[in-house]
């Protein structure tokens, strides 16, 4: 089902991997945390999240579509900070098989603590 994943939500199953490819920088900075919520709702224990996000200004018809741009290390403190931790990515997934990448390294997979 359709839902903004910047409010929030419950759904009636859980899941072991959740991917969010190039998503948490387009939503502001005041949604980052429920977004994160609704993701440790929807993630079975021990489960995987994949994120991607890129921490470059992009504007489209003079609108920034990169609401929350951050460093990589601001990232890992944030997602620690909402009970996650951070594993090495490629032992979850090889890079060749992402279907997105990015430029600067922003490549997480997080497992809740």
């Amino acid at each position: 089902f359709p839902c903004d994943c910047s409010k929030p939500f419950s759904l009636p199953i859980q899941f072991d991997v959740i991917t969010a490819w190039d998503v948490v920088e387009h939503l502001p900075p005041d949604r980052q945390q429920t977004l994160c919520d609704n993701v440790r709702r929807a993630l079975k224990p021990n489960g995987i999240w994949i994120v991607t996000t890129a921490n470059n200004s992009e504007c489209a018809n003079g609108i920034e579509l990169h609401q929350t741009q951050r460093s990589r290390e601001w990232w890992i403190g944030f997602f620690l900070n909402q009970g996650f931790s951070v594993v090495p990515i490629e032992s979850i997934i090889p890079r060749w098989a992402m279907c997105r990448h990015s430029a600067d390294g922003c490549e997480f997979a997080l497992m809740l603590k």
